[in-house]
């Protein structure tokens, strides 16, 4: 059985991060282990997006493993893996995420797009046509990454986008 990691385990945890020098591999190692412990899902993808958004990075691809963190990048990340402990979604916690060739920022209650949106974009673009189709009607647009993406290939098209947010004055 995992161990649920505690509020004075993420404080244990904290306090060695902020009294010695780590570099990138070694906080996503450990929060990796947590994340894992805790059955966060996809725990080394959320610590590598963690760990790259506080070294001011999109990918961990691009940061040095050997880079020591500075204090403000710890601390951005002591407050993000909380965030993530706490099964929120690592897109909400970095504030964006990556959508074919657009960044779309991510709050809840926003959803999040999924590679299966992406593709539903291509085969849209695929259609023979697609280039001279004038209108695209989107019922429930969420992010608007469907939408967003048509309009920068096809600026020509029109759009029209509705999103409800309460049923409530219904």
């Amino acid at each position: 059985m995992s161990k649920i990691f505690t509020s004075r385990g993420i404080a244990a945890l904290t306090r060695s991060l902020t009294t010695k020098s780590f570099t990138a591999h070694e906080i996503v190692n450990t929060l990796q282990k947590k994340f894992e412990q805790n059955l966060i899902s996809e725990p080394l993808l959320s610590a590598e997006f963690i760990v790259a958004h506080a070294c001011g990075e999109k990918t961990y691809h691009r940061v040095d493993p050997d880079r020591s963190l500075s204090p403000e990048a710890v601390k951005g990340i002591r407050h993000m893996q909380e965030r993530r402990l706490h099964s929120e979604p690592v897109q909400y916690i970095v504030g964006d995420w990556d959508f074919m060739h657009l960044t779309l920022l991510m709050r809840p209650p926003v959803f999040i797009p999924r590679p299966e949106t992406e593709e539903l974009v291509n085969l849209i673009l695929s259609k023979p046509g697609a280039e001279s189709s004038r209108k695209f009607v989107e019922v429930g647009c969420g992010s608007g990454a469907i939408s967003l993406s048509l309009l920068t290939l096809l600026p020509q098209a029109a759009r029209y986008c509705t999103y409800i947010t309460s049923l409530k004055n219904m």
